[in-house]
Parts: C-alpha cells; sequence; structure tokens
C-alpha cells in the first residue's frame, strides 16, 4: 500500500515535534513536490518526493483546491488501487472521495497509531 499525504498533517505533526509518527505507523510516506515546498521542513529520508502526478487532473483541480491537496490528489488518482490519502481539509476530502480515493485523516493516523502502540 501507498500512503500519500498532503501538507496539513505534516505540518501539524511537524509543529508538535511528532512528525515520526507517520513513519511509525506506515513506514515510507509519499508527497508530492508542491507538498514539500508547502511544508518547508528538511524531509526525513522515508519522507519521499514524487513529482510524477496527473498534471491534467492538477489543474483541473486547482480551480477548487489549492495545490498541494490537488497535487497529492492527482498523485493518489494514479495509484488509485494501492493508495491511501491523508488529508484533512473538508472540499479536499469530499472530492478525493468522489473520484474514489481511500482517505484518512490526521486524528485517524493518530488513533492507528495508538491502537498499534496498545
Amino acid at each position: 500500500m501507498v500512503i500519500i499525504s498532503d501538507a496539513s498533517p505534516i505540518i501539524a505533526l511537524s509543529n508538535i515535534g511528532r512528525l515520526e509518527l507517520l513513519h511509525e505507523v506506515y513506514g515510507e510516506v509519499y508527497i508530492t513536490d508542491i507538498v514539500s515546498k508547502e511544508v518547508d521542513i528538511p524531509l526525513p529520508n522515508w519522507l519521499k518526493e514524487i513529482s510524477n502526478y496527473d498534471k491534467e487532473l492538477y489543474t483541473t483541480l486547482c480551480i477548487n483546491l489549492d495545490e498541494g491537496e490537488a497535487s497529492s490528489i492527482a498523485l493518489g488518482v494514479k495509484m488509485k488501487d494501492r493508495s491511501i490519502l491523508i488529508i484533512d481539509e473538508r472540499r479536499g476530502r469530499k472530492i478525493a472521495t468522489e473520484l474514489g480515493l481511500e482517505i484518512i485523516g490526521l486524528l485517524g493516523v493518530i488513533v492507528k497509531a495508538k491502537l498499534e502502540e496498545e
């Protein structure tokens, strides 16, 4: 399974000093080059930047979403049958779901981490 993250979960976890939680739960996590610029932190080696997503879909999604969300969803669609998208913004979650993506939010990641800890 490929895990793709939008910027907000990474920023939130980084701000509280718990970015490694993503790695503990999922191992490698993929972000787009656009998300990488949005988070503006040194990337740990398990956070993999990728720029090979559907650019046409990305451009279309940018009409209603910010660039990071649009690129994350476009990457998720490209890897649809084998990916989970970590995204929190309501509009992005709705569009991702409409496009058939499996999604989880930051709260879901935290709950999953807690359950695995027990």
